[in-house]
């Protein structure tokens, strides 16, 4: 386990497509090594219960997103990594 010092938490995003699966191997080799990881569906993605057609803009896409950055402590640190849409 990391030097509590050292800990970072990271919020993994994936690209259109995919869901927070895309991101297993490398969050439970960021886990082992003591940071904290999220890795979020968005909407209709992954395990996301919505349907597409229940996302009818990019910001109901990113809607897990947000609100999950929303309910982190204002004093909070996070990296957040993406992939890319394009």
């Amino acid at each position: 386990m990391a030097n509590n010092i050292n800990v970072a938490s990271f919020v993994l995003v994936h690209t259109g497509g995919h869901g927070a699966w895309s991101w297993y191997k490398i969050a439970v080799l960021m886990k082992s090594s003591g940071h904290n990881v999220t890795a979020l569906d968005l909407g209709a993605s992954g395990n996301n219960p919505k349907q597409a057609l229940d996302i009818p803009s990019f910001s109901d896409y990113l809607s897990p997103l947000m609100e999950f950055m929303a309910s982190l402590p204002l004093d909070k640190n996070v990296v957040l990594v993406g992939h890319s849409l394009r």
